[in-house]
């Protein structure tokens, strides 16, 4: 899925501008105009989270699937084939 960083920040200019107008229709405050920059700094933030996060998943996918390879090598017989359960796990 790709993210586009126009769709995301108009998405939280209409986020942010509902609950501004909630809030000042609670305290009569005016509203003032939301920068671009802070916008583009929570989208970017949060689109390196999101990928930091997809990179330590699929990391820790391939240390634990080399740890089950390890495993069925070290506990299968010489001479035999790989334990009928390799195929079924789903990674």
């Amino acid at each position: 899925m790709v993210l586009d960083i126009n769709v995301l920040r108009w998405e939280l200019i209409a986020r942010l501008q509902r609950r501004t107008l909630i809030h000042t229709r609670l305290t009569s405050i005016p509203v003032t105009k939301i920068k671009n920059n802070f916008l583009d700094f929570i989208i970017k933030l949060n689109l390196n989270f999101n990928l930091a996060y997809i990179q330590f998943k699929a990391k820790m996918n391939v240390l634990f699937e080399k740890f089950l390879l390890q495993i069925f090598v070290e506990f299968t017989p010489p001479n035999t084939q790989m334990a009928p359960i390799a195929p079924f796990i789903d990674f």
